[in-house]
């Protein structure tokens, strides 16, 4: 049988361990918003990644698993000639070579983005607004493949 006073000390471990826990939850919590674009993706050879965040992929299939990360880029055109970039041919590719194609549509997150889709001349750059569907944890590189 528990004495008196290991039964008084037992409300105040939990407690404790309540708010270690909670704190701990606190500080791991990763705020959605802008994220320094090397911490998730870097850039390739024609393309810069200028900014990255982060937003909930929920409102569109309810996974909670996954996230979009919608990235403000710069492409420079360095084919042999002039041609319309289009964005399902930029992709992020982890480091187990899983592919993810960007999207510009299709989720509430994405309203408003928009892009030039006019003839981008060799050795010229563009801006563009990504978006890539990706579990959560992903890294890797952005890249432009035009086959």
């Amino acid at each position: 049988m528990p004495s008196g006073t290991a039964e008084a000390e037992r409300p105040m471990r939990t407690l404790l361990v309540l708010v270690l826990v909670s704190a701990l939850c606190t500080g791991c919590k990763e705020p959605q918003g802008s994220l320094p674009a090397v911490d998730l993706v870097s850039s390739s050879q024609d393309v810069k990644v200028n900014s990255i965040r982060t937003a909930s992929a929920t409102d569109n299939a309810g996974d909670s698993l996954t996230q979009f990360y919608i990235c403000t880029v710069s492409f420079t055109n360095h084919l042999n000639r002039d041609f319309i970039p289009q964005v399902e041919k930029f992709y992020l590719e982890d480091s187990s070579h899983q592919r993810y194609r960007a999207v510009s549509s299709g989720s509430s997150v994405l309203a408003g983005t928009t892009n030039d889709f006019s003839i981008l001349k060799k050795d010229d750059s563009r801006e563009y607004t990504l978006a890539f569907r990706v579990p959560f944890g992903v890294f890797g590189r952005i890249y432009y493949d035009p086959t």
